[in-house]
């Protein structure tokens, strides 16, 4: 499992095109956020300043490939965006990365700080407590998956084993948040030929009945 893949440490102006273009969503994002329209923006460099305090701009994708935290040195406050979300996370949209999540999070937990503003928590007193408990936890998972993977589980047997209780978001989301794509991503990564085994193994079972 690659671990150690090289990750700016801000994002490069050339991302900045992609904000130019009109950027139309899935049709259930739509709803939340509707169609957004293009727009200029200027790059990150290494640092920001807001009114009274500088701010580190670290790059953590895996949620999204041009995430950013804020981090100030000087009070230990992070301002975490969607690197959190959730700390046990059941389920995520195409294109998200377990590994390079795990990577951000390894990389912000170097940093000293404690308080948090989150997007989806708020404020959050003890917010690495709660990014240490994610890394954990997307690590104990990645491990299960591959374990029963090898034991000759199907994609969907280990969604239905890790991940038994429905979760509305993923027909509200027309299944673009859905368990089965935190599956896929784990075992593309460490099986590039997963997708082919899976079938494979859905036609050898087909001819045992």
């Amino acid at each position: 499992m690659q671990q150690n893949k090289q990750i700016p440490l801000y994002i490069h102006p050339d991302s900045l095109t992609e904000c130019s273009n009109v950027k139309e969503y899935h049709p259930f994002r739509q709803g939340f956020w509707g169609i957004r329209e293009g727009f200029t923006a200027a790059p990150l460099g290494e640092s920001i300043s807001s009114r009274n305090k500088n701010w580190s701009v670290v790059h953590t994708p895996g949620h999204s490939n041009d995430h950013v935290v804020l981090f100030n040195k000087e009070t230990g406050i992070l301002f975490s965006g969607d690197l959190l979300t959730s700390v046990k996370p059941k389920g995520m949209l195409p294109g998200e990365s377990v590994s390079v999540a795990i990577e951000s999070l390894s990389r912000v937990l170097m940093f000293d700080f404690q308080e948090m503003f989150c997007s989806h928590l708020g404020y959050v007193e003890d917010g690495k407590t709660l990014l240490r408990k994610k890394k954990e936890w997307l690590q104990d998972l990645q491990n299960e998956i591959i374990i029963l993977y090898k034991q000759g589980c199907s994609k969907n047997e280990i969604s239905q084993k890790l991940f038994p209780k429905a979760q509305p978001l993923i027909s509200v989301s027309d299944h673009q948040w859905n368990p089965i794509h935190i599956i896929n991503d784990v075992l593309h990564e460490v099986f590039p030929d997963s997708l082919q085994n899976s079938v494979q193994r859905s036609v050898e079972k087909g001819s045992m009945k």
